[in-house]
């Protein structure tokens, strides 16, 4: 599989020189600068932001491989030179650099790993442009993961089931010893924030991850009324929960919880004239207590 599969898009303003609109006119006057894009259908949500001396914008992609490809616009024909290492730029202008976002992330907390990233920032990158005939222009891109951590964390914990490991690698030769007993649920539900358990550390020294799935479903009475609804159907979803150990995948412990469903919810949203299933998983304290066992015992 293509590891630069495209995960997210970037955020406000329209692409510069989009090629949708007919052939791009380079400039070719000596300039190096980072350009951002429009995320499409409207959407606005910041990924991660690029800030520094060449300008500060959202990062138009993030990858599935942990990186972020900045576009920069910059005189074509000039030499292009990225912590250390040299590119012509192409008769379009255009010239990408990639930043490995992974290893700051596996340094930070979990906290900020599986929240806003606040504080989560990648090594500046030093980048000068050689145009022909003119002077050198320099400048650094730094790379503020905001959005984009959460994210990018919950890809990497929900690999495990499928045997692909936390990367600890990308912390060095040596990386920190694993914290013993520290652990991240990922519940069920899509947009359902992470959540740690035991005892504090960073992402990369993580021990154990718990992945929550659906599991049967049961009918229940119906629940309501509801204002617009009336009574709707109602369901009972049990919740089937792995824990497996970041480092190496393994399957350490499993339960599935098929009792102690939470009530009817309060509020539902739904489409006119179309009547949602009202849906009550295993209340997650219940859950809780159970990995709090698993994560002692380590």
């Amino acid at each position: 599989m293509n590891k630069r599969l495209l995960l997210l898009l970037c955020a406000a303003a329209a692409c510069d020189g989009d090629d949708r609109n007919g052939p791009r006119t380079a400039d070719k006057s000596p300039h190096l600068a980072a350009q951002s894009c429009a995320l499409p259908k409207g959407d606005s949500s910041t990924v991660a932001r690029v800030g520094g001396s060449l300008g500060k914008v959202d990062v138009c992609w993030v990858f599935s491989d942990g990186t972020v490809r900045v576009e920069l616009d910059a005189t074509p024909a000039g030499t292009l030179t990225i912590n250390g290492a040299k590119q012509t730029v192409g008769d379009d202008g255009k010239a990408d650099v990639t930043i490995d976002l992974d290893p700051p992330l596996l340094r930070a907390p979990l906290a900020s790993a599986i929240g806003d990233g606040a504080g989560i920032t990648a090594p500046a990158v030093a980048v000068q442009l050689d145009p022909p005939g003119a002077p050198p222009i320099k400048g650094t891109l730094e790379i503020a993961l905001g959005d984009a951590a959460a994210r990018r964390t919950r890809a990497l914990l929900g690999a495990l089931p499928s045997g692909a490991t936390l990367p600890r690698s990308e912390l060095g030769a040596t990386p920190p010893e694993i914290v013993r007993g520290s652990m991240v649920v990922v519940p069920a539900e899509e947009f359902a924030p992470l959540a740690t358990l035991g005892k504090p550390s960073t992402l990369g020294q993580l021990d154990l991850v718990a992945i929550v799935k659906d599991g049967a479903r049961h009918a229940a009475p119906d629940c309501g009324p509801y204002d617009n609804f009336g009574m709707l159907p109602h369901q009972l979803v049990d919740a089937n929960v792995v824990v497996y150990e970041a480092s190496t995948a393994k399957k350490i412990a499993e339960r599935t919880f098929s009792d102690g469903y939470e009530d009817c919810a309060m509020f539902v949203t739904g489409y006119a004239g179309q009547k949602p299933t009202v849906e009550s998983r295993p209340v997650a304290t219940a859950i809780d207590a159970w990995l709090a066992d698993v994560t002692a015992a380590r």
